[in-house]
């Protein structure tokens, strides 16, 4: 069994939840293999990478995927 794949449709339906969970707006940079998906560039990529400016929105972030 290969590693699982992330698409556009899952990419996107997974940063919808956590923009429905996040306390505050933050900016999130969408980079790498994910970035190619949603350019067309590949059909999925094995993991997600993404940058934020600012320690305060990655700890938003952070309690976002903690929460329940």
């Amino acid at each position: 069994m290969g590693p699982k794949l992330f698409d556009k449709q899952y990419l996107k339906k997974e940063f919808e939840k956590l923009n429905g969970v996040l306390s505050e707006h933050v900016s999130l940079y969408l980079i790498g293999g994910g970035s190619m998906s949603f350019q067309k560039y590949k059909p999925a990529t094995k993991d997600i990478d993404v940058v934020v400016i600012a320690n305060d929105e990655l700890n938003l972030i952070k309690a976002a995927l903690r929460a329940p």
